[in-house]
């Protein structure tokens, strides 16, 4: 990254505005999945600790399509039988939320690699109980592309529950 404004993603953990935090989770998602790989690792169980690594499940999901041959929804299902998924902050304010025009910007040319519409796209992020039609990946996406959820501590368990069992029970 010898780009100055590169470098700035990774200067500041959770720094910047919203933007800012698009592209640090682009970078520890996507970029985390390619890292892995060019280190030689090939997992078969992939940890998403928060949501902030929750696009690597788009990175995955495109390496099945283009490279294995398989559908999005297969993909889908296949990536969501390798990932884990744990929080230790399960409240609204400890989760991002991206608008559909950010996602349109960093993801626009990202879908048609997945073998997927732009709606099926949005549809694993989107939040669809208000009517600003907001996008909020690392919570909604997360669960839509993993096997298992954990907690870190036993007393957070409720307020886990109270977010992602109505997220779950769709799937």
């Amino acid at each position: 990254m010898k780009d100055p404004e590169d470098r700035e993603i990774t200067s500041t953990l959770y720094g910047g505005d919203i933007e800012m935090r698009i592209k640090q989770e682009i970078l520890i998602g996507i970029g985390g999945v390619k890292a892995v790989r060019k280190l030689g690792y090939n997992p078969s169980v992939w940890h998403m600790n928060e949501g902030h690594a929750a696009f690597l499940g788009l990175e995955r999901i495109r390496e099945l399509v283009q490279e294995h041959g398989l559908t999005f929804q297969e993909a889908i299902e296949a990536v969501r039988a390798g990932n884990v998924f744990t929080t230790h902050t399960p409240v609204p304010a400890g989760n991002d939320v991206f608008s559909i025009s950010l996602i349109d910007k960093y993801f626009g040319d990202f879908w048609p690699k997945l073998g997927a519409s732009r709606q099926d796209f949005l549809n694993l992020g989107l939040e669809k109980k208000t009517k600003l039609r907001r996008i909020i990946f690392n919570d909604y996406f997360s669960p839509k592309t993993l096997w298992k959820i954990k907690r870190s501590f036993k007393v957070t368990w409720r307020s886990i529950k109270e977010i992602m069992e109505p997220r779950l029970a769709r799937y």
